[in-house]
């Protein structure tokens, strides 16, 4: 399926969540409801506000980042006494209203741009990282061409040559998920073909001196970047387009031509 329609993005929830070391990351549009108890098992009771109820219940963080919940001083838990020099008490809740930032890298391949369409060539990796500075990246998806959208757990391989579309998005520990982001390229696998013409004296694989033999190449995808040819256990050559290749030198005898090409993207 290659019509660049993915499945619809993932539905993902809204949520806190506490990082190992303790601390809390709240979601910026999750509202807030603080319980006061006496004890840490109790589920206690909603505090209510005096001077700004229109605001609370529910409370929502308007600060990105490190918020904090303060109270007057600190007191000794032992003698029920302010702490000397006074200093205030505070729980912080850490804010995240943004979604990760996430990245694709082409490993392991050559590239070709030509002005409008990316070419890829073979042992393609697609590499996709994601960042997020607040709350952390939970997991990344990705779909390829039309496929249902899956977790990345490594890199990505595709051999289905010609176009592609991936998208891909990260969501992070609180449930922020990025805008879809989509990738168009064409996958180029197959080497180009290299042809011979010969012109003038030959039968067969005899041929005179004096005779021409002229290269010509195709690719289907990216296009031809170079031929190359070889007489014998000589150097390879680059073959100028148009010309032909030098006989004159060579002695009477067996010879061997070797000619291959490469594309755009190192095909070969």
């Amino acid at each position: 399926m290659k019509n660049g329609l993915a499945q619809e993005q993932l539905k993902h929830e809204i949520k806190y969540y506490v990082a190992e070391d303790g601390k809390l990351f709240w979601n910026k549009k999750l509202p807030a409801y603080i319980r006061i108890s006496s004890n840490p098992t109790d589920s206690g009771l909603l505090m209510k506000s005096e001077v700004t109820k229109q605001y609370t219940n529910p409370y929502y963080f308007d600060t990105e980042g490190k918020n904090k919940i303060r109270s007057r001083w600190a007191t000794d838990q032992e003698s029920k006494k302010t702490i000397q020099p006074k200093i205030e008490v505070i729980w912080e809740v850490y804010v995240d209203g943004i979604a990760p930032l996430s990245k694709l890298n082409y490993q392991e391949s050559s590239r070709y741009f030509d002005g409008t369409n990316t070419f890829l060539g073979s042992n393609l990796l697609l590499d996709i990282t994601s960042n997020d500075y607040n709350s952390g990246v939970e997991q990344v998806y990705y779909s390829l061409n039309g496929e249902n959208y899956k977790p990345v757990t490594q890199q990505i391989k595709t051999d289905s040559e010609g176009e592609q579309v991936l998208k891909y998005y990260a969501v992070d520990n609180v449930g922020n998920i990025e805008k879809v982001k989509e990738k168009k390229f064409i996958l180029d696998l197959t080497p180009p073909k290299t042809y011979y013409n010969i012109t003038g004296i030959s039968d067969g694989e005899i041929i005179a001196l004096s005779t021409k033999i002229y290269l010509s190449a195709e690719d289907s995808l990216v296009g031809v970047a170079k031929t190359f040819y070889r007489i014998d256990d000589g150097k390879d050559i680059i073959y100028r387009k148009g010309t032909r290749i030098p006989l004159s030198n060579l002695k009477d005898g067996e010879h061997k031509l070797y000619v291959y090409s490469i594309d755009k993207v190192n095909n070969k």
